[in-house]
């Protein structure tokens, strides 16, 4: 594991190129963060560890480095690590090389907020309770399937009646 504090560098080159982003490359919230990197125009490297996969010495070593928790994503700056999702996602939009990509005014960056915030509470849990049997985390059952089915058509509805009016979540 490399999370060591020490590279650290001071130039903005190396801001946008010297982050290693820790987490399996097909786990959702790591891909997220990946995608996210990729609009903002900033470079970061996967490295692939799964804390689950680690021995006890491994996870002690990125626990005390990175993330106490413990959890992927983690993101490994210049300035140091920095967990969770949307964290991550809210510095890489605000640091990136796309400058509109957090909102171009105070209005259009708590739009962005507002909508993370949603993203949040109402899809993440129906989609990731939704796809728990397709990766192996639940067993199948139909009547739950389509109930949760019918939950994410109500919450995807509020994101395309919003898009009806605009072509982007936020800004022009």
């Amino acid at each position: 594991i490399s999370c060591n504090k020490k590279k650290i560098h001071t130039n903005s080159q190396a801001l946008f190129s010297n982050m290693e982003l820790h987490g399996a490359v097909q786990h959702p919230y790591v891909l997220r963060v990946s995608l996210a990197a990729e609009y903002a125009g900033v470079e970061v490297k996967p490295n692939g560890f799964v804390p689950q996969k680690a021995d006890k010495e491994q996870l002690k070593d990125y626990q005390a480095r990175a993330n106490p928790n413990g959890q992927v994503p983690c993101l490994v700056t210049p300035e140091g690590p920095l967990s969770e999702t949307r964290s991550i996602l809210r510095y890489l939009a605000r640091t990136g090389k796309n400058k509109t990509l957090y909102g171009a005014t105070p209005f259009e960056q708590a739009q962005v907020d507002q909508w993370l915030d949603w993203e949040a509470k109402e899809f993440s849990p129906i989609f990731m309770a939704y796809a728990m049997p397709f990766v192996g985390r639940a067993e199948y059952n139909k009547p739950v399937h389509d109930e949760y089915v019918e939950d994410l058509k109500k919450v995807v509805k509020v994101l395309n009646d919003h898009l009806k009016k605009r072509q982007y979540i936020v800004g022009k």
